[in-house]
């Protein structure tokens, strides 16, 4: 699906196939909009995944990149998470080791960065995933799961009902889609906190 057969729909929905209330850009905008708040909430539906050669210790994400989800491996080689407050325990000068590195951290409120431990001695292939969303056109197909129409949907009839501000019954329509959207996104946010949840609980065994 394109985003224009998803706009072809939405002006079905609406009952509105000329666009002449709401215009295809602006269905558009919205469809943006709703899926530019889904890569925040649900990070994983917008994984990306890329190799880059360092030789530093900090490695930076690109310009596009919301939030670091994964390192998967460093040279070859597959790297765990630890937590920083517990390497700063462990080792406080974990900064200045050099070699082949076996684990890599982040800051807690850095999330377009993190660190190699230790600090490679030399250029090593470094393989880690992270969200990124950035606005799409009518000739894009739809990012993510096709599951996820229904929830983008109902975020745009949100927006489009509630263009009509004096009309109780239409703001009442806008706010149904509203608490639909919010619905979907919040069981899949309870979602990503429980594996999140047991990622960590399994760091903290080893």
């Amino acid at each position: 699906m394109t985003l224009s057969d998803l706009i072809n729909q939405l002006g079905e929905e609406l009952v509105d196939p000329r666009y002449t209330h709401w215009s295809r850009e602006s269905l558009l905008s919205y469809i943006n909009q709703a899926l530019g708040i889904m890569a925040i909430n649900l990070p994983h539906e917008f994984r990306v995944e890329q190799t880059v050669n360092t030789d530093m210790g900090t490695v930076f994400l690109p310009g596009d990149a919301l939030s670091l989800l994964s390192v998967i491996s460093a040279g070859n080689r597959s790297v765990n998470y630890i937590d920083i407050a517990k390497l700063n325990q462990l080792d406080p000068d974990w900064r200045t080791r050099q070699g082949e590195p076996s684990s890599w951290t982040q800051a807690h409120r850095d999330v377009r960065a993190y660190s190699l431990y230790p600090t490679p001695t030399e250029t090593v292939a470094v393989t880690h995933a992270y969200s990124a969303f950035k606005d799409l056109t009518e000739v894009d197909a739809f990012p993510i799961h096709a599951a996820y129409v229904a929830a983008v949907t109902d975020y745009v009839l949100y927006r489009a009902y509630g263009k009509d501000g004096q009309n109780a019954s239409e703001q009442n329509k806008a706010l149904t889609h509203l608490q639909a959207f919010n619905a979907a996104i919040g069981n899949d946010v309870r979602v990503m906190g429980q594996r999140k949840q047991v990622r960590e609980q399994s760091e903290n065994k080893r």
